[in-house]
């Protein structure tokens, strides 16, 4: 078994963990407004007002990159997956 040798005059794990925390923190924050914006949408307006969260719109994308395989499989059936999984 080998020894865990702590590299001390780099502390990337450090660095690491502040930034994997600090994108956690944005994450609760972009999703705590996201809530806000939702209340105010299902009560009809009579809530406070609270814009869409522009750091929603980041998710979209990798949302629909990680929804786009099964759609395409689902739409097209056997005939996109012979065509597209031959060619790559």
């Amino acid at each position: 078994m080998s020894k865990y040798i702590k590299n001390i005059e780099k502390p990337v794990q450090k660095y690491r963990f502040i930034s994997q925390s600090v994108f956690a923190l944005l994450c609760i924050w972009i999703g705590i407004e996201f809530y806000f914006f939702t209340s105010y949408l299902e009560s009809g307006g009579t809530a406070g007002f609270y814009s869409r969260p522009a750091g929603a719109e980041g998710f979209l994308p990798i949302s629909a990159l990680m929804s786009l395989y099964p759609n395409l499989s689902a739409t097209s059936g056997k005939k996109f997956k012979r065509n597209y999984l031959k060619e790559n």
